[in-house]
């Protein structure tokens, strides 16, 4: 049962998160919210699935959707961080 669960919000959180990321209004940033929640049950079956390169690709997306929250809302004027590059 816990798996049926896992799957689902694997498919909803993240199919909300790529829909989301891909448009153009300011709605793309909540693509980034919804895609660092569906990690935890990504990482949750491939774990117990032993699945490690799965596993591993899990924790790399935690840190990219975790630049996209930090980029979107937490740095609030693009233009602060321009002279950074």
């Amino acid at each position: 049962m816990l798996a049926d669960a896992n799957q689902f919000f694997i498919l909803v959180f993240s199919a909300i998160a790529i829909g989301l990321v891909g448009r153009r209004e300011k709605w793309s940033r909540w693509g980034y919210i919804f895609g660092i929640a569906s990690q935890p049950f990504w990482l949750y079956e491939t774990f117990v699935g032993r699945q490690w390169g799965m596993f591993a690709l899990s924790i790399w997306y935690c840190i990219s959707w975790g630049q996209g929250i930090y980029n979107y809302w937490i740095i609030t004027d693009p233009e602060e961080n321009k002279d950074a590059n």
